[in-house]
Parts: structure tokens; sequence; C-alpha cells
């Protein structure tokens, strides 16, 4: 879906839909604990029913909207198959926009633009997971899908608001400001976990607040991913991409299990945070922004004639 919308999404408002059409993933999630929430007392068999009618509708739209999708045209020019492309442009109408395009970016070599997505990758995608959904079923069971709703809450909204921010902020700024800031609230966390015990009120509000970092830096992911990664092979290359943060995401939750301390699984997501930061930071003093520039720029692309 991400490179689909990065390679055939008008460039002024390419950004703010690789952000707002994945949040929808955070709003599923939070629709669906509230659905547990509301529905428990009238059995497992209803909330299960509930779920699975949901599931359906989604599915059905989805199936709906893909069939009457064109073809990735910037996709067909990378195969060589030059016709089929233009075919795919008379489907889209001959209306176009006038913006001012920036033509270059500073050269970054694919191994370090990899291993940049690599490293926010695996920072986002481990704390959102452990701090949303494992963190109430490994330390507070009775309340874990109220802290799988708030934890949604604060993602959803604040999705929504990266998709309007992301206009106006440049896309360097916009991934320090989420590390930084994700940091620093999971940081606050970590200072107060012990009084957790006797104030879930604070941890929640912290927790809404860390996981709209959270969803920030989603979003710097989202935004990044598509478009600093070449043509002809980025769908494989995000996949290669998300495979650390996947595969060390069932890892950490299997050695994070065998731990009684709240500390210690609030310190290593500190430690996770801290790794998109730095990884931010080099970023945003050895990379280049994206906001306005042509996808065959941005991933650094060679485009056929």
């Amino acid at each position: 879906m991400l490179s689909y919308a990065a390679e055939m999404m008008p460039l002024r408002r390419r950004e703010q839909i690789l952000i707002l059409a994945p949040n929808f993933d955070n709003v599923g999630a939070m629709i669906a604990s509230a659905v547990v929430i509301l529905s428990s007392s009238l059995g497992p068999s209803v909330e299960l029913l509930t779920l699975s009618l949901t599931a359906l509708i989604g599915l059905l739209f989805l199936a709906l909207v893909r069939f009457r999708l064109p073809e990735s045209v910037r996709w067909l020019y990378s195969k060589g198959k030059i016709e089929q492309a233009k075919a795919e442009i008379l489907k889209l109408g001959e209306k176009t926009e006038d913006i001012q395009e920036k033509e270059k970016v500073r050269k970054v070599s694919l191994f370090s633009r990899y291993w940049f997505l690599v490293a926010i990758g695996i920072s986002q995608y481990l704390t959102y997971g452990l701090m949303a959904y494992y963190i109430g079923d490994f330390y507070f069971p009775s309340l874990e899908n109220y802290i799988v709703l708030i934890a949604n809450v604060g993602a959803s909204a604040a999705g929504f608001l990266a998709g309007f921010l992301i206009n106006y902020v440049k896309s360097k700024m916009f991934s320090l400001f989420s590390f930084l800031g994700g940091t620093v609230t999971m940081i606050a966390i970590l200072l107060t976990i012990d009084s957790i015990t006797y104030d879930m009120t604070l941890f929640y509000g912290l927790l809404l607040l860390n996981m709209a970092f959270s969803e920030f830096g989603w979003a710097v992911r989202t935004i990044y991913e598509p478009l600093i990664l070449p043509n002809n092979n980025r769908a494989f290359l995000i996949g290669l991409v998300r495979v650390f943060p996947i595969t060390l995401n069932s890892i950490s939750v299997y050695f994070l299990s065998f731990s009684n301390s709240p500390v210690v699984y609030v310190l290593y997501n500190t430690g996770l945070w801290a790794l998109g930061a730095i990884a931010s930071i080099l970023w945003y003093y050895k990379g280049y922004d994206v906001n306005l520039t042509p996808i065959e720029v941005s991933s650094q692309s060679k485009v056929l004639s």
C-alpha cells in the first residue's frame, strides 16, 4: 500500500495520504478494543460475532477499492512496460497541478538509507507493540483492554494531527521531533513507574502522550520507507526493512515475559526509543527532506526515457 500511494498520489498531498491511510490501523484497533470492553458483559459469543462482522465489512470494502485502482505507472515504467504505463495514465485523466518541486537532494548511499529505516523501524514498531499490547498482559491483566484503548486513542488522534502538520514541517525536523519526544515521554514513564500501582491515571496520561509520539514515529516511517528506496524494488526493500522489527518484536516479547520487573520492561523501551532518536539525529544532519520532492529524486532512482 505504501509503495502504491507514494508512486500514484499527487505530490502536494502525498505525505498526508501516506500518514492518514495507515492511521486507520490505529482507529481499527481503538474500535476493536472498545467493542471488547462494551461487549464483554454480553458474553464471548457476542464479542466474537461483533468483531467478525467488523472484519468482514472491512475486507469487502478493501476488495472493492482494490479492483478499481489502476496499476502503478512508475512501477510499470521501471519494469520497461511503457505501453501499459501509458494506458494506465489515460485512466487517470489529464488534470495536472503546477507546484514548485524540489529537483535534487543530498546524495546518501542506499546502505545508509536502508539502515536508517531499520533503526527507526525497530524503535517505533517494538515500543508501540510493547507499550500498547503487552505491558497490560504482563503486569496489569485486569486493565489490558483499557490500556489498548487508551494507547490507540492517543495514536489515532496523533495520526490525524500528523497528517495536518506534515504540510508545515520538513520531514527531517518531523522525524527528530517524533523520536526525541518519544524518548522524553518514555523517560517520564520510567521515572514514575513505581507509582503506577497507586495512580494509574498518571500512567494513562503518559502512555497516551507516548503513543502520540509513537504515531508520529510511524508517520515518519510511512513517509520515508516508500520515498527513499529505489523504484524498481521498493516493495521488496520495504519488506526487507520490516523483517528486523517484526523478528525482534517476537524475540523481545519472549524474553521480557520472564521479567517480573516493570522497571526493566520500561527501561528496555527507553533504550529502543533512544535508538530511534540517535538515528533521527544522524538523518537530520546527514539525510534530506522529501517534502514536495518527486519520488524519482527522493529515491535517487534512474527513470526510463
